[in-house]
């Protein structure tokens, strides 16, 4: 499931994703996911809400990140483990 890395905070965040995901497949009965993204679809949706701007900014960001954040707050309730989610999130490939 993950790309090889020699980071060692790459490889503790992506354990502990792995093992939060595993965590809420035992915790989560009858869970409904919400309608699918066809992969690769969001960066081509980060871009046209840019438009040509480097970074997102307000309603067009909480809205490209709300999938993300929504995973990351049911997985995860620490806030340094979040934070750690959100590096490892920020450094790799996921969702391009």
């Amino acid at each position: 499931m993950w790309d090889s890395t020699l980071e060692p905070e790459a490889i503790q965040a992506q354990i502990k994703m792995s093992l939060a995901l595993t965590a809420a497949a035992h915790r989560e009965t009858g869970y409904q996911p919400e309608s699918r993204q066809p992969r690769g679809t969001s960066r081509a949706d980060s871009r046209v809400r840019r438009d040509g701007a480097r970074r997102m900014t307000g309603d067009d960001w909480r809205e490209s990140t709300k999938r993300y954040r929504k995973m990351v707050d049911t997985l995860f309730r620490r806030p340094e483990d979040k934070k750690q989610m959100t590096g490892l999130f920020a450094r790799t490939k996921w969702q391009r």
